[in-house]
């Protein structure tokens, strides 16, 4: 049986050490509030963390648990009505002796975004060290081999603020700008065409805390523009469905 995920404040899991189950919904509901234990999937817990986390300035426990030794059941249930995704949700405590491993998380580097821009947040975990995600994201030449459409890119300069981009695709050329820069942490890129304008911000960090390579991919896309609110909408419903493959086109690109 494949393990779940749940996000552990350390305050709540120290008690669950103590009492031998842990009690706890989500961030800021005990369950004694609430009907179940949120938890996530193996691909699914890093966008968790980034959309209700993001701000969350301590290291976070990534509890690994074994749904086979719990005594709760778990149903696969729909978290988020927009996209209709499945979520396991535990309905009772999750006893420590469930728990296999207790991974931890150290803040993310991360900037606001405008939420009702938002046209898609989604994020993986690619077996790799941060330092070969970044260069794979920054090998502009190569970008044909994850983004669909595109033959190449072309740097005026080196990676930085204000690089400009341009993008040679199926669909003619563009320029975009590089609006943000931090090897190995973020790179944002904002794009004009035809009165609108996307902001691509691809957010890296470490896995886990110990020695494994691993990073956290996380993409979140903006789309604003002067256009109806109707146009907008389609706009970034259009952008979002697009955009949601990129993480895991990017980290079958670097696993080969």
């Amino acid at each position: 049986m494949e393990l779940i995920y749940h996000l552990a404040e350390p305050q709540h899991w120290a008690t669950a050490e103590s009492i031998g189950r842990y009690e706890q919904s989500t961030r800021g509901v005990p369950l004694a509030a609430a009907d179940f234990v949120h938890a996530a999937g193996a691909d699914q817990w890093p966008t968790v963390r980034q959309r209700f986390y993001s701000d969350y300035e301590q290291d976070l426990f990534l509890l690994a648990i074994d749904p086979g030794r719990l005594n709760a059941e778990v149903r696969r249930e729909v978290g988020d009505p927009a996209t209709g995704e499945e979520f396991p949700h535990v309905y009772g405590p999750i006893e420590v002796d469930a728990v296999q491993a207790v991974h931890t998380l150290h803040p993310t580097h991360d900037l606001p975004h405008d939420e009702a821009a938002t046209a898609s947040r989604t994020a993986v975990v690619i077996p790799s060290d941060l330092g070969t995600v970044w260069d794979t994201l920054t090998d502009w030449q190569r970008a044909g081999r994850w983004l669909p459409g595109v033959s190449t890119i072309t740097a005026d300069g080196p990676t930085g603020v204000g690089t400009r981009l341009t993008y040679l695709t199926t669909d003619g050329a563009f320029v975009s700008t590089v609006t943000a820069a931090d090897r190995g942490r973020l790179l944002q890129v904002r794009s004009e065409r035809g009165g609108l304008a996307s902001t691509h911000s691809f957010h890296l960090g470490r896995a886990f805390s110990d020695e494994r390579a691993a990073t956290v991919l996380t993409l979140v896309t903006e789309v604003d523009g002067t256009g109806s609110p109707e146009a907008l909408r389609e706009a970034r419903s259009e952008v979002g469905l697009a955009d949601r493959a990129l993480p895991e086109l990017l980290r079958r690109t670097i696993l080969g």
